[in-house]
């Protein structure tokens, strides 16, 4: 039995406070499929960095030995919602999904759909792991299971972090860039 969880955000940056939730995700779960969201999204100060650049922050940031237990996917936003969900429903689906935006192709082989949903091979529960109102609420009307997580252990935002980088202040305590 493979206990998984989805944990979905822009990560923008990847911070102290995401990390804090990964790790207690894995005292919890055996595998975790860490999604970025808001993939296509970059340049702008609300969503400054990359797919690319953002992943690079997350595997410099996550020890080899729990990235090991993980999967790192994205998501893209769509502007109506059901088809939003339906994305990310299709990034656990038995399919295999390929990040056409890199040279490098990540696969994903499920089992057939079971009565809980489509599953990947060996995975017998699968839980999206949120603090989002709107992801809670919209993925409940797509028969997605839910878990809240009330909120970082640190005291610390995406928006904060590049305020004080626009700012020029120190973030090292923060995030790993």
């Amino acid at each position: 039995m493979i206990k998984t969880a989805i944990f979905l955000w822009r990560f923008q940056p990847f911070h102290i406070g995401h990390y804090s939730i990964v790790e207690k995700i894995l005292t919890e779960y055996k595998r975790l499929m860490l999604v970025i969201g808001s993939a296509e999204k970059s340049g702008t100060d609300e969503n400054p960095w990359t797919l690319q650049e953002r992943e690079e922050i997350i595997r410099a940031s996550i020890p080899l030995e729990l990235q090991e237990r993980m999967d790192i996917v994205w998501l893209d936003d769509v502007p109506d919602d059901d088809i939003w969900c339906e994305n990310l429903k299709a990034l656990t689906s038995p399919v295999i999904a390929r990040n056409e935006m890199t040279t490098r192709s990540r696969e994903w082989i499920a089992s057939p759909s079971t009565s809980s949903g489509s599953q990947w091979q060996g995975i017998t529960s699968l839980t999206l792991i949120t603090g989002n109102e709107w992801v809670r609420d919209i993925c409940a009307r797509h028969g997605i299971q839910t878990e809240w997580i009330d909120s970082y252990e640190i005291d610390i935002s995406g928006t904060r972090i590049r305020e004080m980088i626009q700012r020029g202040e120190d973030v090292s305590n923060f995030t790993f860039l």
